[in-house]
């Protein structure tokens, strides 16, 4: 069997997994804003919104989205796909239909990422089947990032694209490698033009592919489409903002506003954000350098790419990333942490270490999971509105690590009072049903049925997904046992 028959399994069983604990709608106004621009593009071939709560207006009168256009456009075909469900079958709001297909972006986005990892730990670490594997689901399972997989934030499409790029370099052999490498890249900042700072760790590592004398070609395949979709960027702002140089967020000088040792340290160790926290086996990088890291030629491109993260979001005003679970702005940098775990001894403390710390976050990512997130901020605010001093970032007894357990038995037990978000009033969807979504467990097979949506049906999906989880499961096992040490 071969390992791309594995990868196949692996992003199979991850994509059941993250779509059976999926929410099942575009849950803020950045991503109804996203799916807006979305339906623009399909039913009108334009890339304007009605004016609403974070649009931007242009010199031409129209309003426009901030966001980079890179989503709005996976989301196409997922939306044609909701568009026509909803004109085939009356269970609920089209609008409804139309955004459960439209999320399902970020949890195939994730088990996409799940998989390339997976290669990238055979091809670039050269680790066995059980050790790829074993990096594999610690990275899906016991990290943020199986709650980002539901929630709609630019990380997802961010960390999957950068994960296709390092996994195409680890394999470059001819020019057409660098130039699919580069395309990669291009992909990565047309959903997120803040991940251009990864490029210097990116070269690095494709110099490491690419002979010396061919390097300078090399470069210049990879940064040739870069080069062009920055043109397009600079158009598209030109357009919508006034200025090639505007990108809809207000001054850069004026967000870059914080003093890189407190957002850097914020965003490594503090209660509410700390990465080494959201993230326990990262404890171990530096027991994973010593054990061999240190020696593969993917160690310095990838501490590069994590000194540019850290050093451009550590002097970020917002450094700690508004509503968030865990460092929100690191969150492409967790699988290039657990990576290097391949290099670790699979036997003895090494492997208990690994084991114990993969189940602490394993633990720590239900409560986010099971009940929104929005519940544990409006607890905050209320003991804001109450008077009293707090401070969530750095009191620990305030972490959300903390207060989200008792959120999440809330709304498993049937005793979760109504607080959550605000509806946005911009949103149908979202006003009608969003106290339904933070009262319920956060999953969309609980509440769909209470929408409209037939309950043969819900089974039916749920059925399909327990046979894909299954079959991929089979596929892994037979491939292993094929050659467990190899």
């Amino acid at each position: 069997m071969t390992q791309g028959r594995a990868a196949i399994a692996l992003f199979g069983l991850f994509a059941a997994i993250y779509i059976f604990t999926a929410r099942g709608y575009l849950s803020t106004y950045d991503y109804y804003n996203r799916f807006l621009v979305t339906r623009s593009i399909v039913e009108r071939g334009a890339i304007d919104i009605p004016p609403r709560v974070r649009t931007v207006e242009a010199p031409d009168g129209r309003h426009y989205s901030p966001y980079s256009l890179g989503e709005s456009i996976a989301f196409i075909p997922f939306y044609l796909l909701g568009r026509e469900i909803a004109d085939r079958f009356d269970f609920g709001p089209a609008e409804l239909v139309e955004q459960a297909a439209s999320s399902l972006v970020f949890p195939l986005a994730t088990a996409g990422g799940v998989a390339l990892l997976f290669v990238i730990a055979r091809t670039g670490l050269g680790a066995t089947r059980k050790r790829s594997l074993a990096v594999a689901f610690t990275y899906g399972l016991s990290t943020p990032a199986w709650p980002y997989s539901k929630w709609h934030n630019e990380q997802p499409l961010e960390t999957f694209f950068l994960l296709l790029t390092i996994a195409i370099l680890c394999n470059a052999s001819s020019a057409k490698s660098f130039s699919r490498a580069g395309w990669a890249i291009t992909a990565t900042l047309f959903c997120r033009i803040a991940s251009c700072i990864a490029i210097p760790g990116l070269l690095w590592l494709g110099s490491a592919s690419a002979p010396a004398e061919k390097r300078r070609r090399a470069f210049g395949r990879m940064l040739l489409p870069v080069s062009l979709l920055m043109a397009v960027v600079a158009l598209l702002n030109a357009v919508r903002f006034g200025s090639p140089f505007a990108f809809g967020y207000g001054e850069i000088a004026e967000e870059l506003a914080s003093p890189l040792p407190v957002g850097a340290l914020g965003l490594l160790l503090s209660p509410g954000r700390g990465f080494l926290l959201f993230v326990p086996t990262a404890l171990l990088l530096p027991l994973a350098w010593r054990r061999g890291f240190s020696r593969s030629y993917l160690a310095r491109p990838f501490a590069c790419i994590a000194f540019t993260y850290l050093v451009l979001y550590g002097s970020f005003s917002a450094w700690y990333g508004t509503e968030a679970w865990g460092p929100r702005y690191l969150i492409p940098l967790v699988p290039l942490s657990v990576l290097p775990l391949a290099c670790l001894d699979g036997r003895g403390l090494d492997r208990a270490l690994w084991i114990a710390l993969a189940l602490l976050g394993g633990l720590s990512q239900l409560p986010p999971l099971t009940a929104s997130p929005s519940r544990y901020y409006a607890r905050i605010d209320a003991l804001v509105a109450e008077g009293h001093a707090v401070d969530p970032l750095y009191d620990p007894r305030l972490s959300p690590l903390v207060l989200q357990w008792p959120e999440a038995f809330a709304v498993v037990s049937g005793s979760a009072q109504s607080s959550a978000e605000e509806p946005d009033p911009g949103d149908p969807v979202k006003s009608e049903f969003h106290e339904l979504a933070t009262l319920s467990p956060n999953f969309w097979w609980i509440y769909a049925p209470r929408l409209g949506a037939p309950v043969p049906l819900v089974a039916l999906l749920l059925g399909l997904l327990a046979l894909t989880a299954f079959g991929s499961v089979r596929v892994l096992k037979r491939w292993v046992r094929e050659a467990p040490d190899g």
